[in-house]
């Protein structure tokens, strides 16, 4: 027998292998394996057998076979060959995300076991039980016997009875020799249990939420892949909507997916999914123990799960019959993957997968993105939309927040700081009414630039092409690129001036200031260096949801999708960071964080108010947030991309070239370029250029953006692409040549 296998390289083939005649009968489509290749073992996937065998082909053999119980489905394996063919990627890189978690590391993380006890056979009858029991003069012993004995035909946890009785394994191990109790080891499940709540009190639906659910059941119903946008504004109650459409999908006997796009959502998503569906719901996510989500990869592979929910990499779980997959914020352009490969878009790969399986996917979002909107003006997907807030407990209309533009440099000729005379007045009454505050600044660290005041020496990464943030807190510098740090100096190396000047704000500085402006508030910052460790989203969050906490200060995680009812004010720190970016694409990605954020204020019963600091208040984006009007900003911003055939209009590939030369870098750049241009005459080739950050982990980088109209022969497009890689040299060791397909930036 001879298989083809997969292999985790940047080569869009498989590599034939010959099947020892040990293996013949566990190697099938979907099998992990180790093979050869090279001077090395790479872990791959079959994608293909054959029985023919031809004697001049000389094949390398598989070395070993790892966990054939666990192969990846053929539906999945499918879904890797067109995620392979459309992102330009090698079918291996696909393939290794589907792996189950930890396999393939030098020692397999397994299904985890521990020792059960039982009674021996002779002892289960009440009389013989009762009889051993009387002759036994320890009360430890006996107490072990007793719970062993209530649990029935049910093994017992060893270190849970141990535990409750306050005994030790010795006393275990003396029935044993008894013949008394019997041990063995058995599986048990790192996974957390959910536990449904049958109490949940039932919701009740407004007329757009019904409206919404009854399309959604006629799509679930007719068995027929459906694209449907749930366009409700924030507070709608979308996710209501989700769980109302996955009851419906569980009972006709399907499984659903649902996707949240930051993984400091999960907890709060798993909460509400788990008080409905319990241990039906199984988590995916990355800040799991690799023992846990490989204990949840397999619920879900052998269908002991029937909801998947996590990030980006969810969409890949081995979950069969698929009734349903929700894309919640499907605008976040957290769920493109940019590094490394494949650079998939995990919303277009559900849309997708949802086709392969007939069945229904909805993108829910308050501010859908540009190429949604698209493809509902084309007819491509149908739309739902919310355009209210859930009502209120007494029953009046829920409603959307006030929000105000705060001119801060107005501020800034009175006094120093990040935070405003508005904002702190505003802070102040909602802290003395026991309200909370959420205050967004999407800049972490202390301060983004330190200069020296005498001289203006400024510290920069040596391996990047950027300054250095300085973190307080750790004394240090940190490089937000590439992680280098370096302690922080009290004077400038140049001068030895210490007259240093700590420019800008992160989330570190704006802690500080709060921390002096409202010394009894109880602050709780959330960004990368405070969510590093597990459940550090989850801790966070859950102190703020008991209330335990004032004010959450945190980057865009705060953002997104969150419900905290007793929450009446938003604060953003510095609208204006998102609008400076050198990207066709910052005005959008600025106005949904805007409208998102904005969205957690005022939730519940109580009104809400945003306040929106700004140096640049005349921005038109400013105007569409400040009434609530997305629908216009879509119209303004598709505007503009229609004219100049930017995409959802046009179709972009983003090619990326990094050496550790310069100069090399720059010809291996312009070799490609050239080809293309000769090659792909359906495309403007833009380019080569360097990028703008021009060096990064010490390689330079330089970019060449391919953009072609809508109507184009995109596969003839990407084979030309393949051609063009073909002809030309691989990039000698240390070069690199990355090609991203929709790319969701130009940096």
């Amino acid at each position: 027998m001879i298989a083809s296998v997969a292999v985790p390289v940047p080569i869009e083939r498989s590599f034939d292998y010959r099947v020892p005649e040990e293996h013949l009968d566990s190697v099938g489509i979907g099998v992990h394996v180790v093979v050869p290749f090279g001077r090395r073992e790479l872990h791959g996937i079959v994608v293909n057998v054959s029985h023919e065998e031809s004697a001049s082909i000389s094949l390398k053999s598989i070395v070993r076979v790892v966990n054939p119980e666990s192969a990846i489905p053929a539906e999945l394996v499918d879904l890797a060959r067109w995620m392979a063919d459309y992102y330009l990627c090698g079918l291996g890189e696909v393939l290794k995300l589907m792996l189950p978690p930890g396999q393939a590391r030098k020692k397999s993380v397994a299904a985890r076991e521990e020792i059960f006890i039982s009674l021996s056979p002779d002892y289960r009858a009440r009389p013989a039980f009762e009889e051993i029991v009387n002759a036994l003069r320890g009360p430890k012993q006996k107490a072990i016997l007793q719970e062993v004995f209530n649990a029935g035909d049910s093994p017992v946890h060893q270190a849970s009875l141990l535990k409750k009785t306050a005994t030790s394994s010795s006393t275990v191990r003396s029935l044993v020799a008894r013949d008394i109790l019997v041990t063995e080891s058995l599986p048990v499940d790192r996974s957390d249990t959910l536990l449904a709540n049958d109490s949940h009190e039932p919701v009740q639906f407004h007329q757009a939420q019904v409206e919404a659910l009854e399309l959604i059941t006629e799509a679930v119903d007719s068995n027929a892949f459906h694209s449907i946008v749930l366009h409700g504004i924030t507070g709608s109650g979308k996710t209501e909507v989700y769980i109302a459409a996955l009851k419906k999908v569980l009972a006709a006997g399907k499984t659903g997916i649902i996707l949240v796009p930051e993984i400091s959502l999960t907890p709060q998503t798993v909460k509400r999914f788990s008080e409905r569906f319990g241990n039906q719901v199984a988590v995916l996510h990355s800040r799991m123990s690799i023992g846990k989500r490989f204990d949840e990869w397999n619920r879900i592979r052998t269908g002991d799960c029937k909801v998947v929910v996590g990030p980006r990499s969810a969409i890949l779980a081995p979950i069969d019959n698929i009734g349903l997959i929700v894309v919640d914020e499907e605008h976040d352009s957290s769920y493109k993957q940019t590094e490394p490969a494949p650079r998939y878009h995990a919303r277009d790969t559900a849309v997708f997968r949802a086709m392969r399986n007939n069945a229904v996917c909805i993108l829910g979002s308050a501010t859908p993105s540009s190429e949604t909107i698209a493809n509902i003006r084309s007819g491509k997907y149908s739309v739902v939309r919310m355009p209210e807030r859930v009502p209120r407990s007494d029953g009046s209309s829920g409603r959307l927040p006030d929000v105000e533009i705060v001119d801060i440099t107005l501020d800034r000729k009175k006094r120093r700081g990040s935070l405003s005379d508005r904002l702190i007045e505003e802070m102040s009454a909602r802290i003395a009414r026991r309200e909370q505050v959420i205050l967004l600044q999407n800049r972490r660290g202390f301060a983004p630039v330190v200069v020296c005041r005498s001289c203006g020496w400024s510290p920069s990464c040596p391996d990047c092409s950027v300054n250095v943030n300085y973190h307080r807190s750790i004394g240090r510098m940190r490089c937000h690129y590439c992680g280098y740090t370096e302690p922080a100096t009290r004077s400038c190396p140049d001068c030895a001036s210490e007259d240093l000047d700590y420019v800008g704000a992160g989330t570190q500085r704006v802690e500080d200031e709060l921390a002096e402006l409202f010394p009894d508030a109880r602050l709780l910052r959330m960004d990368l260096d405070t969510t590093r460790t597990q459940n550090g989203h989850a801790k966070i969050l859950n102190k703020f949801g008991r209330g335990d906490a004032d004010i959450l200060l945190g980057t865009q995680m705060v953002s997104k999708g969150l419900d905290f009812p007793n929450v009446t004010l938003v604060g953003v720190i510095d609208a204006d960071l998102g609008l400076l970016m050198p990207d066709f694409r910052a005005e959008e990605r600025s106005l949904q964080l805007l409208m998102q954020v904005s969205g957690r204020a005022g939730r519940a019963d109580k009104p809400g108010l945003v306040l929106i600091q700004s140096r640049n208040v005349e921005h038109p984006v400013f105007g569409f947030v400040l009434n609530h009007d997305y629908g216009g900003f879509a119209d303004y911003n598709l505007e503009i991309r229609e004219q100049l055939a930017y995409p959802p209009f046009g179709r972009m590939i983003r090619v990326g070239f990094r050496g550790k030369d310069d100069v090399r870098v720059a010809r291996l750049a312009s070799e490609w370029s050239d080809s293309l241009r000769s090659v792909v005459t359906d495309a403007r080739i833009l380019g080569p250029v360097p990028a703008f950050i021009a060096r990064t982990r010490g390689a330079y980088r330089y970019q060449t953006v391919m953009k072609m109209p809508l109507d184009v022969n995109f596969a003839s497009v990407r084979q030309g692409i393949r051609r063009v890689k073909s002809d030309l040299s691989a990039p000698p060791n240390g070069y690199h040549v990355t090609i991203d397909v929709d790319p969701v930036g130009l940096f």
